[in-house]
């Protein structure tokens, strides 16, 4: 059992009551087979907050999780489904693994965020990840906020010689009475 203990520090699981039950390679892919043992489980509903609860269904939840070596990994997740009798609604388990909904792991999507930082398209990033380019894309932006400043009453242009894909010249906003940058734009 110790050996397992040492699998789960390798590969990093986010949730440390996750346990590797085994790990099946097959040609370029390693299968790891995970689950949350009893005592970690939900002890109230989410919906109503009651105790009453008792388990309704496991389910086996596929997850894509970052290249070990040579190989591309996914996890598969014994994932618990539990129903509430007072209020007779259901919920999953949670896990700091993966988000609700999602396919690839937290870990998984904190790589393409830091591959995306580096000067690599995104082609590439799903490659190296597996995804799709799309889900690549996806991730970029729901972490990344597009944020612009209000325009105040009174402002000032100003262009400046800059390289950009947009143009040779760069545009900048800003505020006259306060001396505040408002925002900077690719061209002019």
């Amino acid at each position: 059992m110790s050996q397992y203990k040492f699998s789960t520090e390798i590969i990093d699981l986010q949730d440390k009551h996750l346990v590797v039950n085994s790990v099946v390679t097959e040609k370029k892919l390693k299968s790891i087979y995970v689950s949350k043992p009893i005592k970690y489980s939900h002890k109230y509903c989410t919906h109503c907050g009651s105790t009453n609860i008792k388990i309704h269904a496991y389910y086996k939840r596929t997850i894509k999780y970052l290249n070990i070596g040579l190989y591309k990994s996914i996890i598969i997740y014994n994932q618990r489904r539990f129903i509430c009798r007072d209020c007779n609604k259901s919920f999953n388990e949670t896990s700091a693994l993966v988000d609700k909904g999602s396919t690839i792991s937290n870990y998984s999507k904190i790589y393409i965020l830091s591959k995306a930082r580096t000067k690599i398209s995104f082609t590439d990033i799903a490659n190296e990840m597996d995804v799709s380019v799309t889900t690549a894309i996806k991730e970029f932006k729901d972490h990344i906020a597009d944020y612009r400043c209000h325009l105040t009453e009174v402002v000032c242009l100003d262009e400046f010689k800059a390289s950009t894909i947009a143009g040779e010249y760069a545009l900048i906003i800003g505020d006259p009475i306060s001396g505040k940058i408002l925002d900077v734009l690719p061209s002019r």
